[in-house]
């Protein structure tokens, strides 16, 4: 009989502590593939993130049309599309030879949340066991961290962010999963990584929990929760999200009633994606502008300080005063 391989899929909001808590995953004996991204000043301590599928997903979102911060929601209908059969081809392809490589493989992208859809068909095909480890950051300290690396106003973050955790939450109720708290991670990784290890099912020894200790730097949590200006909705989804961080029950009925608050913002997002859209045109467009005036600048500083100037500059000078010379009876001096 064939072994089912176990996936964990590391679920929350880009700048929402994945990384974090997917390097804990590394430290329960869960492989996270031989091709990692690098750290960046970003992420000084590294991202823990598969560059083969962070490719796959980049490739994907380009083939729907879609970016990782878009506002509205990926309806699962368009993974069905004859342009995404190639991608979900392939994804089988990459997934079946990530699950060959380790009894338990994990799979950290904060793009996931928007390709859950996606990557569930995927999983089931490859007839994988799938769990999940969600992580919750609070949307007002990753709308403060996007502001700083990408520039987004805090209310956009805070759509994404409400965006990303609704999606992780109701895609997973059906698996064996866990919330994590990302602050509390941080506070007491010993006590945080023992419960994703019981609640996965994996194992924990005091020298894998020390070792994820010794890892974790709050020091690099630049960016904390504030109290003012967070959209309220994402506010209560926090609080949802806390609750099963502690082990809590919520019904499912808190958590449908969010996402039914965010269906009638559909037709505001439409233009909320117009808008966003365009303005990044406008950008991409300024900036060519300002390079190609850049190199002008830069080819007119080498010509003026090149000898072919130098020695013409009486010649410029001449035929400067010319242009301002008029003869007598044509508007000059009187004889």
């Amino acid at each position: 009989m064939t072994e089912t391989k176990r996936l964990i899929l590391v679920l929350g909001m880009h700048r929402g502590g994945t990384s974090a808590a997917t390097r804990g995953l590394a430290a329960l004996g869960v492989a996270l593939g031989g091709r990692l991204m690098p750290p960046h000043a970003i992420n000084e301590k590294g991202f823990f993130e598969d560059l083969d599928i962070y490719e796959l997903d980049e490739a994907l979102l380009a083939t729907l049309g879609e970016t990782w911060h878009g506002f509205l929601p990926i309806p699962p209908e368009r993974f069905l599309e004859s342009a995404v059969q190639s991608m979900r081809e392939k994804a089988l392809v990459l997934l079946r030879e990530k699950l060959a490589s380790a009894p338990i493989f994990g799979i950290k992208d904060p793009r996931l949340p928007r390709l859950l859809p996606f990557w569930l068909a995927v999983a089931r095909e490859a007839k994988a066991d799938v769990s999940a480890l969600i992580v919750s950051r609070h949307p007002q300290a990753v709308a403060a961290s996007l502001q700083e690396v990408a520039g987004f106003q805090k209310e956009k973050s805070h759509l994404l962010w409400l965006q990303a955790m609704l999606a992780a939450e109701a895609g997973t109720r059906d698996m064996r999963r866990v919330v994590v708290d990302y602050d509390a991670l941080l506070s007491d990784p010993a006590t945080q990584l023992s419960r994703v290890a019981t609640r996965l099912g994996l194992e924990a020894d005091a020298a894998a929990l020390a070792a994820y200790a010794a890892f974790l730097d709050p020091r690099l949590r630049h960016f904390h929760a504030g109290d003012a200006g967070v959209l309220p909705e994402a506010e209560r989804l926090h609080g949802l999200l806390a609750v099963l961080a502690r082990d809590g029950a919520v019904p499912q009925a808190a958590f449908d009633r969010l996402a039914s608050w965010q269906a009638t913002l559909l037709p505001s997002l439409s233009w909320m994606r117009f808008a966003d859209t365009t303005i990044t045109q406008l950008q991409v467009e300024q900036a060519r502008l300002e390079a190609d005036l850049s190199a002008a600048r830069t080819r007119i500083a080498g010509l003026e300080s090149s000898t072919s100037w130098r020695i013409t500059a009486p010649l410029r000078a001449l035929a400067r005063a010319l242009r301002g010379y008029r003869p007598p009876g044509k508007g000059g001096a009187a004889a």
